[in-house]
């Protein structure tokens, strides 16, 4: 959810707990005591849990994860003016506060209002009252007034600088596709090892501390597990609000559910609009797979468009012309949209199910 489309260029929990808790502040000022009423964002925790091989999948057992929660925001306010990738806040800003880390970028904006909402980027510098973005987002954000500034969740934040997550070192691997080259990155945690140290490592990178690498929300992660046993480990942070805009592109895209929530299902995704593939899924040919991670399987879905033998709507491999359309994308789940050849792609807008 973090890059827009053109910036870009070109992730079933058996046990989910979810607690939402609503910040009121209010605030007396003036002889009468009028009061002024300041919401924050809802914060809580999910639960994500990484299959072993002990249930009935493969070896080793893969876990398709959302990030289902964002980092807490760090920054909000109005916009002053955009010009092309600069964009004017009405908030004094620490300069060089959102620099990029040593990983890539550290900080994303998201627009809340205008032409687009819930589009995003990465954010690759500041001044004290301009936020510097990745791409030139001016024409895709007309009359954006309202912004949102995140940290991006890394391997440290997710997973812990010392494995708090309590995966495996060496031999539990985490997997970030490429969305550009459709590769996976793997990393790792090191244990002390001599020739790689102590902390997050990426294959083939050798010592290098990887740990503030970006995870993007909208991708999730995908996590292989040799161990016979699960490991659970929470999430904790902010409640997505608003609609969230996702880029789709190339053959497989892997994308999380960004929403706390298992009220997404596929009627109400916004996956399927009208069929155009510059803003929809194509009828029968494009994809949406569901991984059930307890049964290392996937389910795979498509919208049918009128056909004499399936009629209109969600409908499931193998399983004829029933109506599909309720089926969640889990809280906590990560997705595998699979688009046809000669499918360039399109901005997946995800409306907030709550």
């Amino acid at each position: 959810m973090q890059r827009v489309q053109h910036a870009r260029g070109w992730s079933f929990l058996p046990k989910v707990t979810f607690i939402i808790t609503l910040g009121l502040i209010t605030a007396a000022t003036g002889f009468k005591a009028s009061a002024v009423d300041v919401f924050t964002d809802p914060v809580g925790f999910i639960t994500l849990t990484a299959q072993g091989t002990a249930g009935p999948g493969s070896s080793p057992a893969y876990s398709f994860l959302g990030l289902g929660m964002t980092s807490i925001v760090a920054n909000r306010g109005a916009i002053s003016a955009i010009a092309g990738n600069d964009i004017t806040v009405n908030n004094t800003l620490t300069p060089a506060q959102f620099a990029v880390g040593p990983n890539g970028p550290l900080f994303y904006i998201e627009f809340l209002d205008g032409a687009n909402p819930g589009l995003t980027d990465d954010v690759v510098s500041n001044s004290a009252t301009d936020v510097f973005t990745s791409g030139n987002d001016a024409s895709a954000i007309a009359g954006a007034a309202t912004y949102k500034i995140y940290p991006h969740w890394t391997l440290n934040s997710v997973f812990g600088s010392t494995d708090t997550a309590d995966l495996d070192p060496a031999t539990d691997l985490i997997l970030i596709q490429n969305p550009l080259t459709q590769a996976f990155s793997t990393y790792f945690y090191s244990k002390g090892s001599k020739s790689l140290g102590t902390g997050w490592r990426q294959n083939g990178q050798g010592s290098t501390d990887v740990g503030q690498t970006p995870l993007y929300n909208d991708q999730g992660v995908l996590i292989s597990r040799a161990n016979s046993s699960n490991v659970t480990f929470q999430l904790v942070g902010g409640v997505k609000l608003g609609p969230t805009i996702i880029p789709l592109s190339g053959t497989n895209n892997f994308s999380g559910n960004v929403y706390a929530s298992s009220a997404l299902v596929l009627s109400n995704s916004g996956l399927f609009t009208d069929g155009v593939n510059t803003d929809s899924l194509v009828p029968a040919v494009d994809l949406v797979l569901i991984h059930n991670d307890a049964a290392g399987s996937f389910n795979t879905y498509f919208f049918s468009k009128g056909s004499k033998s399936l009629g209109t709507g969600w409908r499931q491999n193998g399983q004829g012309a029933t109506d599909e359309g309720g089926t969640q994308i889990p809280l906590g789940a990560q997705l595998l949209i699979q688009l046809a050849p000669g499918n360039g792609g399109f901005n997946w807008k995800s409306p907030a199910p709550y």
